[in-house]
């Protein structure tokens, strides 16, 4: 499309937005807060999957599971095996050891989860 084009249809634009302010408003209001949404799941995006992992050598982690054939298909290793493991393996540098675990309050009033 040329200027001459062009340009006619962004000034009857300009004048429909100004004879309209409550849906111009409106408009630039949910544009702005699309904008604001998007950055700020981008954001969150690049921090929590793209950042590379506060770790020396992140390619080096490993994480093990155990599994049982007929019933479970993986499961977490147990205390007394990591122990084993750590003395005994040779393979890893080092071992480290967590447990993900959440405990609720007794109190019926002020029940909720708490993050261990």
């Amino acid at each position: 499309m040329s200027g001459a084009v062009v340009a006619p249809l962004l000034l009857d634009g300009l004048r429909s937005f100004a004879r309209t302010k409550w849906s111009t408003t409106v408009s630039m209001t949910l544009l702005a807060l699309g904008l604001a949404a998007t950055m700020v799941a981008l954001s969150l995006l690049e921090g929590v999957l793209l950042r590379p992992l506060p770790f020396h050598r992140p390619d080096q982690l490993v994480r093990i599971y155990e599994s049982n054939a007929g019933m479970y298909d993986r499961f977490s290793v147990a205390a007394g095996k990591y122990v084993i493991w750590e003395r005994e393996l040779r393979a890893f540098s080092k071992m480290a050891m967590f447990k993900e675990q959440s405990a609720q309050s007794d109190r019926a009033q002020d029940a909720r989860e708490i993050a261990r």
